[in-house]
């Protein structure tokens, strides 16, 4: 689901379909727990997954590498490791942490980062659907 950009200018990455039927589709937004997504953070070159934490919580970025060095304000874009989502699409910026770090080790085994969505989904009225080209 392509969505336009908080800050104007080209669309942007806002969640993914879930199901279709013959008229209709159900989308989850980058907030939703059943969104997950393969994700590239462009300026360390680190691939992680976002996972939607549900609820009003921030999207988290998970399995990165521990020794990434990451930024606040990172532009994230989807990483296209699944045949469902293509590479290449804005999702947001690396937000800082509570310590205002752009990341944290967990169990000495992966960092995470949280997104800040570049779609406003509280004030979304038009989206556009990708498919793949003949489906």
């Amino acid at each position: 689901v392509v969505a336009p950009s908080v800050q104007g200018g080209n669309a942007v990455m806002a969640g993914r379909i879930l199901s279709v039927s013959r008229h209709t589709a159900v989308a989850a937004a980058v907030f939703h727990k059943e969104c997950a997504l393969s994700v590239l953070l462009t300026e360390s070159g680190q691939y992680g997954f976002l996972n939607g934490a549900g609820g009003a919580s921030v999207p988290v970025i998970t399995s990165l590498p521990v020794n990434g060095r990451y930024g606040v304000g990172e532009i994230v874009m989807t990483g296209g490791l699944s045949h469902q989502t293509p590479p290449g699409l804005f999702l947001g910026t690396l937000a800082p942490q509570e310590d205002g770090s752009a990341s944290v080790v967990k169990d000495h085994l992966y960092a995470e980062g949280l997104l800040k969505p570049a779609a406003d989904i509280r004030d979304l009225r038009f989206v556009t659907v990708l498919t793949r080209k003949g489906q």
